[in-house]
């Protein structure tokens, strides 16, 4: 081989691990701006399908602002949405199922609004999703068996939903080991307390009674395992509101 031969090979040899470096720190530039602009997007679906425009506050919501300024909105370093907190901010109309694609959201607090439809299946897919608040809406049942996909999940809030959820308290609540918060008040279960209500290490546990509400406070989750109280051997019928 000449010694133009090899100074070419060396040269091109070179400039491949350049043009390699140059797109390895690219990467997750261009992943994490994909990833921005997918939030954005599923944040103007919730906005469109609810109509934002008499929202009694939408700060900066689809404008080019960044998402973090964008009012109830929190992001992570990369800008990514973890945090959504829209309560009693008058919103209409159903929850769109592009909320499933906030892959990084962590919490979800739409309660207190005028939220109708069926609650998205898609929201089975936020597998970071800590807390989940829908409670004081219009919407109609069942809860999806999707949500036992949210095996982080901590806080459950689905109060005051009315004849949107009836029948037996869903089996596949027993699949989410993490959940501490769990509010069902207010609404039209009925059939007998699941035996695997008392196996949940709960810190509060609020449901309706025939002849009383129920608000268990359990203390510190580390200490103890919830113990149901007697009381909640009857049947569940949801005749008493509860505020949660």
């Amino acid at each position: 081989m000449t010694v133009a031969i090899r100074a070419k090979l060396e040269t091109w040899a070179a400039r491949a691990a350049l043009a390699a470096a140059v797109f390895s720190a690219a990467s997750p530039i261009i992943v994490a701006q994909d990833g921005v602009a997918s939030d954005r997007a599923a944040l103007e679906a919730l906005h469109d399908a609810t109509d934002g425009a008499n929202w009694t506050n939408s700060t900066n919501w689809t404008t080019s602002a960044p998402l973090s300024e964008w009012h109830g909105v929190m992001t992570d370093g990369d800008g990514r949405v973890v945090r959504i907190d829209l309560t009693a901010n008058q919103l209409t109309g159903p929850i769109p199922a592009e909320l499933g694609e906030l892959d990084r959201l962590r919490h979800l607090r739409l309660s207190a609004n005028e939220l109708t439809g069926p609650i998205p299946a898609e929201l089975g897919r936020l597998e970071n999703l800590r807390g989940l608040y829908l409670s004081y809406n219009e919407l109609t049942g069942p809860l999806p068996a999707e949500l036992g996909d949210l095996v982080r999940l901590a806080e459950l809030g689905v109060s005051g939903l009315g004849l949107g959820l009836s029948g037996p308290i869903p089996a596949w609540l027993s699949r989410l080991e993490n959940l501490a918060w769990l509010y069902l008040g207010r609404n039209q279960f009925s059939g007998p307390i699941p035996a695997w209500l008392g196996r949940l290490e709960l810190v509060e546990l609020a449901l309706d009674l025939a002849a009383e509400t129920v608000e268990h406070l359990v203390g510190a989750r580390r200490r103890r395992r919830a113990q149901l109280p007697p009381a909640v051997e009857r049947q569940i019928v949801g005749a008493k509101p509860v505020v949660v």
